[in-house]
């Protein structure tokens, strides 16, 4: 990783279930984030791609 600035090594990514998660010492649901990719978003609309983004945050 010799091509990683200071910035990005201080940062990771990883996946873990909701039920892990929610064990975590010190979570905190506000404290995350997801991010949505569409398949499609070149056909779709900043508006739209917005308003399915604030459905799966309400409903997740």
């Amino acid at each position: 990783m010799e091509s990683v600035n200071e910035k990005e090594a201080n940062a990771c990514a990883i996946i873990i279930s909701k039920a892990a998660l929610t064990e975590w010492n010190g979570f905190d649901p506000a404290g995350y984030r997801a991010y949505v990719h569409f398949k499609n978003s070149e056909q779709l609309g900043e508006e739209l791609m917005t308003s399915y983004c604030r459905e799966i945050a309400e409903e997740y």
